[in-house]
């Protein structure tokens, strides 16, 4: 039973590998694409990076 866990904690770490890397060459690709197409690509940018920091823009509604 233990070799059969071994061998499946080796499969998940590799497949866990293969899949980070697909996900962070679609991130690539898809980043690539998007700056490519714009017509302000500073401004494009600095979206892309506000979007993978995780920072958003702030939209603050007051009630009257």
């Amino acid at each position: 039973m233990s070799n059969n866990n071994a061998t499946l904690a080796s499969y998940y770490t590799e497949y866990s590998k293969i899949v980070s890397m697909v996900i962070r060459k679609a991130k690539i690709i898809e980043h690539d694409k998007l700056i490519l197409n714009s017509h302000n690509k500073v401004k494009t940018t600095q979206g892309i990076i506000n979007k993978e920091c995780g920072r958003n823009k702030k939209i603050v509604k007051y009630k009257l």
